[in-house]
């Protein structure tokens, strides 16, 4: 299944990206950034950006328009 929080780990992933990277550049903690991960916590549009720009991949933002 291809949800948004699946393709979110995926692309980081993708870009060799520790949790631990990927949070700091989001300026969240890493139990957020796993929880967004794995789909337990909601994502606001504003979040879905700031994900996409870190990773620097505008497919996140697709998904956020489905």
């Amino acid at each position: 299944m291809h949800t948004v929080p699946n393709k979110i780990a995926a692309l980081r992933k993708q870009k060799k990206y520790s949790q631990a990277k990927l949070a700091e550049k989001l300026n969240i903690s890493i139990a957020q950034l796993s929880r967004l991960e794995r789909g337990i916590s909601s994502m606001s549009q504003g979040r879905m950006v700031q994900i996409a720009r870190a990773n620097r991949d505008q497919r996140l933002l697709v998904c956020f328009q489905a």
